[in-house]
């Protein structure tokens, strides 16, 4: 009988509680892994991190992949940057509880 009540109140409780919005969650529908590592690159040795700004449509496509948005520091060596845009162009996203 106790357990019941305790379980009363916790139901009572939850269910007066306000109920939390879904946030959306974008997530990758297709990518495409890179094939190679551009060839300057490699007979150079040259590796790092590139930062991409991406613009996705509607749809899921990439519109727009820049990896020097305005006002930021410019990150990676160019030839890693302009691959890497090439690349992310080629994605489509998706995005789970949106309207």
């Amino acid at each position: 009988m106790r357990l019941s009540l305790i379980g009363t109140f916790f139901l009572i409780l939850f269910a007066r509680l306000p109920q939390q919005e879904k946030q959306p969650v974008v997530y990758v529908k297709h990518l495409e892994p890179p094939m190679h590592y551009p060839p300057l690159a490699r007979a150079a040795r040259l590796h790092g991190t590139v930062i991409v700004k991406l613009t996705i449509g509607l749809d899921g496509t990439v519109l727009e992949a820049e990896s020097s948005p305005e006002g930021s520091t410019v990150v990676g060596f160019p030839v890693l940057r302009d691959e890497t845009e090439k690349l992310l162009k080629k994605w489509t996203f998706g995005c789970a509880f949106c309207s």
